[in-house]
């Protein structure tokens, strides 16, 4: 029976190199290439309707986070979000 040596990689190689930072910087340009539509929704649902569509749309976060998401959640047009989300659990959980 043969006995690794010390220089034995286990049959792994490893990159290094161009590739690595390319891998890299592909890699990060295809989180902001998806992060970034979901970034501008948070960004509109912080804002009001006219600073939404007048030019150009902010990209930071507006003032009105609270007052969005508490009238989203809790008054609703027809039915108020939570009852919605309410309703979801108790399926899930009796399901």
């Amino acid at each position: 029976m043969a006995t690794p040596s010390s220089n034995d990689t286990g049959g792994m190689v490893e990159r290094r190199g161009h590739g690595l930072w390319l891998s890299h910087a592909l890699m990060i340009l295809g989180i902001l290439i998806v992060f970034f539509p979901i970034w501008l929704a948070f960004v509109a649902s912080t804002v009001t309707q006219p600073e939404i569509v007048r030019p150009p749309m902010p990209v930071l976060p507006g003032g009105h986070f609270w007052e969005n998401y508490s009238r989203a959640l809790f008054s609703g047009v027809n039915v108020p979000v939570a009852t919605m989300m309410l309703n979801s659990l108790v399926m899930a959980v009796g399901i």
